[in-house]
């Protein structure tokens, strides 16, 4: 998966150890507050493991330590309204 437009929402996810913002820094304020006004569906990327993520970005030169955390509160609403739409996480080359 290559970059997605910019009037989108990205999260990664990692089972059960927490999302990160990929794309749609410029919204984050409004799905943090639950303001509306961001682009839905939010997109979610689910990986198996923080290392599994960790081989997704790195060819996008990003490191998991520079992404906006999404609190599981966020994502619970996200999902609960429907705004939530998981993708599936592109294969990595070993």
């Amino acid at each position: 998966m290559d970059r997605i437009d910019t009037d989108t929402i990205v999260l990664a996810a990692c089972a059960d150890q927490g999302a990160w913002l990929l794309e749609g820094e410029d919204h984050i304020n409004a799905l943090l507050q639950g303001q509306g006004g961001y682009p839905v569906p939010v997109r979610r990327i689910r990986f198996a493991d923080a290392e599994a993520l960790a081989e997704y970005l790195l060819p996008r030169g990003q490191d998991i330590s520079a992404l906006w955390t999404i609190h599981g509160n966020v994502l619970a609403r996200l999902q609960q309204a429907g705004e939530l739409h998981d993708l599936t996480p592109p294969e990595t080359k070993a």
